[in-house]
C-alpha cells in the first residue's frame, strides 16, 4: 500500500490514490465489517493498539501490525 504523510508535522498517514484502503485494511485484520467504527475493543481483541514502522530506505518503511 501506497501511504505519505500527512498534516501538520506529518502526524497521520493517508493513502494518495483512496484513502479508504487503509480503512479497509484495519477492518479486514480487525474483523470489524466495512462501514463499522474501529473501537478500542477492537483493537484490544486483536492484542494489539500500536504499529510499529521500520524504515527500509530512503523512501520505504515497513508497517508491522502482527500480534
Amino acid at each position: 500500500m501506497i501511504c505519505t504523510r500527512a498534516q501538520d508535522n506529518g502526524k497521520a498517514i493517508h493513502t494518495p490514490h483512496n484513502n479508504s484502503i487503509i480503512g479497509e485494511y484495519f477492518r479486514k485484520r480487525l474483523g470489524v465489517p466495512l462501514g463499522d467504527p474501529v473501537k478500542m475493543e477492537h483493537l484490544l481483541q486483536y492484542g494489539r493498539t500500536d504499529i510499529d514502522f521500520y524504515k527500509i530506505d530512503d523512501e520505504n518503511y515497513y508497517m508491522d501490525f502482527s500480534v
